[in-house]
């Protein structure tokens, strides 16, 4: 342990050196700690911001590149696919789903077809707007008959609607905007038997006093298209009765003080909102149609046309787009790497991460920046340690030449050199750890909002910005985005130096002494104590 004795003496005796290397360890240490400050505090806001997102990705077709297919075709070529459009279409089919389900990520997923249809032997919870006072007021629908008669019959508005899916969860319970009270959600087995089963909100089940085990009739016609489509399909096959079994809380109520409350409908109340499997309405919707066919033929065409009443039942279950949620959000992008050779041609995943990277771009940039400026202080530390080091050899070359001559090995000469450096820069670090955290704090102040002033006008000029990730739960368009907006992102961000940074710094501070002592070392290897005694004689 002589080595360390020494290299303390020589420490305590070269006071000027000493203090001057601890200056420099000193500003070089500030100098790291504001770029890894910045960085992390830039990395830590994007990770918070990111987990506050909804982990979810969009399967869909591309259309665009669907339609520039088709458009590159010949006159026959388009003709025949529009012959066999359902066969053609590029849908997304359940085989891709299912695969895509066997990833242990994915916890729910969303294939939801939406229908406005007319409660049965229930009411509809009222909204008690203007508008439903007037389609209270608006009693008839007039129509001619085959034989040119008027008819006027009862009209009637759409008050539910229907939000079916083709698996066995939903994103709504996976995020809680919708919470099962009691009984439960359909099973997979449900779905593939297309059991007349579903689930109504708390606000519809307490309007009618319903429960549980209770059945419910809905109608997929009004009483004015019954009265029409009465030659050709039967009142009771336009009624589907569903058994209830679960009620469940919405989130979503209603705004009575929005601006287009007065000219809401019914069914696009949350509470008029029923839950059930695709399968189990598919049936009774094919039949209204070749009812409707048969009806539309009869009035405006010959009478004659053959109506195909051999649909297949699957062309009216294809998936035109679905929405997976997986368990983290910072593996979105993760996910759709794994599984973007899963869909094949003209269909694409979509996620939110292209618009949230250009909301955190500010924070990208400061990185970036940081990271520069951290690499040129340790490049730069490198190359002045290291010529500081080299240059005091030569002051030092009878003190070298002393302890070799006595038996000390030059391995234990260079250690001490390195013992030296290390306990200068340890003095110098621990300094720049007490003032670096108010320093990083003030630079990261500073250039960000530089940075965000600069990106915003670069923002107007592109007019790429709109403000945030716009997201709707509207009963068509249920957009699962997170709403989120740059200034949300960067309210994340707060230079923080965490023990992690400090353990960073004198890692990093022992990588640079380490490097910093390589060329001296070899110049030390190379010394002769018999010369360099002479010499000095």
């Amino acid at each position: 342990m002589n080595f360390l004795k020494r290299a303390l003496k020589n420490i305590t005796r070269g006071k000027t050196k000493t203090i001057l290397l601890i200056i420099t360890f000193f500003l070089i240490g500030n100098l790291v700690i504001v770029g890894l400050g910045i960085t992390s505090a830039a990395e830590n806001a994007k990770t918070k911001a990111r987990m506050s997102m909804n982990p979810v990705v969009n399967v869909t077709t591309d259309y665009s590149k669907w339609y520039e297919y088709v458009e590159g075709l010949t006159e026959e070529e388009q003709q025949e696919i529009y012959d066999n459009y359902a066969q053609n279409f590029p849908y997304i089919t359940e085989e891709m789903i299912y695969q895509l389900m066997e990833d242990d990520r994915v916890k729910a997923v969303n294939a939801l077809s939406v229908n406005t249809l007319y409660a049965g032997d229930f009411e509809a919870v009222p909204l008690n707007n203007e508008r439903e006072q007037n389609q209270e007021s608006n009693g008839q629908s007039c129509y001619m008959d085959e034989f040119g008669n008027e008819e006027c019959v009862e009209y009637e508005y759409e008050n539910i609607a229907i939000k079916s899916n083709m698996y066995d969860n939903m994103i709504e319970f996976e995020t809680g905007m919708f919470k099962v009270m009691d009984g439960r959600f359909y099973t997979q087995d449900e779905i593939d038997n297309g059991s007349p089963v579903c689930l109504i909100t708390e606000e519809l089940a307490e309007y009618n006093n319903l429960h549980v085990g209770d059945t419910i009739t809905i109608r997929l016609a009004g009483k004015d298209m019954i009265e029409r489509f009465k030659d050709f399909i039967s009142e009771e096959d336009t009624r589907l009765n569903l058994e209830i079994i679960g009620i469940y809380r919405t989130e979503k109520k209603v705004d009575e003080g929005a601006e287009n409350f007065n000219w809401m409908d019914k069914y696009e109340s949350p509470y008029n909102l029923i839950l059930m499997p695709t399968p189990s309405i598919v049936d009774s919707q094919i039949r209204m149609n070749i009812a409707q066919q048969k009806y539309w033929n009869q009035m405006y065409g010959n009478g004659e046309e053959e109506i195909d009443e051999n649909y297949d039942r699957a062309q009216w279950m294809t998936i035109s787009s679905a929405t997976i949620m997986i368990n983290d959000p910072l593996d979105v992008e993760n996910f759709i790497n794994d599984h973007k050779d899963t869909l094949g041609e003209y269909r694409k995943f979509e996620s939110d991460n292209t618009t949230f990277k250009q909301m955190s771009r500010p924070l990208d940039t400061l990185s970036l920046f940081a990271n520069i400026i951290v690499w040129i202080v340790v490049v730069n530390a490198i190359v002045i340690i290291t010529l500081i080091t080299a240059l005091t050899l030569k002051n030092r070359e009878y003190e070298i030449g002393v302890m070799l001559s006595i038996g000390v090995t030059k391995a234990k000469i260079v250690l001490q050199f390195f013992i030296e450096l290390v306990i200068v820069a340890v003095l110098g670090f621990t300094l720049a750890v007490l003032s670096g955290s108010m320093i990083a704090g003030k630079v990261g102040e500073v250039v960000m909002d530089y940075q965000v002033a600069t990106e915003d006008q670069y923002s107007d000029e592109e007019n790429n910005n709109n403000g945030g990730i716009y997201i709707g739960n509207e009963l068509w368009n249920t957009n699962y985005f997170t709403s989120i907006t740059q200034e949300e992102i960067l309210e994340e961000y707060e230079v923080e130096i965490s023990p992690l940074i400090i353990a960073e710094i004198y890692i990093l501070g022992l990588g640079v002494v380490f490097l910093s002592i390589l060329i001296p070392s070899a110049m030390i290897m190379r010394f002769n104590p018999k010369k360099i005694l002479m010499s000095t004689n």
